[in-house]
């Protein structure tokens, strides 16, 4: 098929690898926890957390590729936001749908506890969109990002801000030390 052969070209597998991914996205897709994802959301899964890390492998692990077209599926994550949720669950070895499953409940929390309207999916997705440094400060956990998101949020401040806070806290330390 089409998409067989996309796979191939991007993952430079050979035509067997390429029949051997198949079954296995096939697979993945039929044991889906979510019966809503099919082998081409799961094709689109492997690909985009690919290119989202700049690599082209298909050693992603399955629970990270399903986990990826259910969240692409059912809650619109962003390709990027995919991306760091797979950088996540592969630096943590953690399961890909209990980081979700983590991230959303910590968000949930905070946002009855504040008592905000926030959507828990934009806030995932925002989460998964942070990089750099601040992703670095955050350990590259989605929860803990989610977390400080949905705390920001209910602040009225975004999360640059509170980076602008931070620093400008130490230059007061530094200022009260000199």
């Amino acid at each position: 098929s089409k998409q067989t052969t996309a796979v191939q070209k991007d993952l430079a597998l050979t035509s067997e690898e390429a029949n051997a991914m198949n079954l296995r996205l096939q697979s993945v897709a039929m044991n889906a926890r979510n019966g809503v994802v099919n082998i081409n959301d799961m094709r689109g899964a492997l690909l985009n957390v690919n290119e989202q890390l700049g690599i082209a492998t298909s050693a992603i692990r399955d629970d990270i590729v399903e986990e990826m077209a259910i969240l692409a599926k059912t809650t619109n994550l962003s390709a990027e936001a995919q991306g760091n949720f797979a950088k996540d669950a592969i630096l943590s070895g953690k399961n890909a749908h209990e980081i979700t499953k983590a991230a959303r409940a910590t968000v949930e929390a905070q946002v009855k506890q504040g008592k905000l309207g926030l959507n828990v999916n934009k806030i995932l997705d925002e989460a998964g969109q942070i990089t750099g440094v601040m992703a670095a400060n955050f350990g590259f956990s989605i929860e803990r990002m989610a977390k400080a998101l949905t705390l920001s949020k209910q602040l009225g401040i975004s999360l640059e801000q509170t980076k602008g806070i931070q620093s400008g806290m130490l230059d007061f330390q530094t200022s009260i030390e000199n």
